[in-house]
């Protein structure tokens, strides 16, 4: 399981305090509501007490956002 937030491969296993560093910083109830809301990847639990993220679903999810800001700022 990688600690690290930058770098790494795509099947690298991040826990909640990494994803929420590359998602900007935001809290672990923000995390949680974007994911009720289907805006942000689901965990996986390997148990009952543990969520992680494959670091490519994440990479991919900021790189959307990016994208969509990008799209949004040449609207305008």
């Amino acid at each position: 399981m990688s600690h690290d937030s930058q770098g790494g491969s795509p099947e690298d296993l991040l826990r909640v305090a990494d994803v929420r560093r590359i998602a900007g910083g935001v809290s672990n109830a923000t995390i949680y509501r974007w994911i009720a809301e289907g805006r942000f990847p689901a965990p996986y639990k390997p148990t009952s007490h543990t969520s992680v993220w494959k670091r490519g679903e994440i990479e991919r999810w900021k790189a959307e956002l990016s994208r969509d800001d990008d799209s949004t700022l040449g609207a305008v």
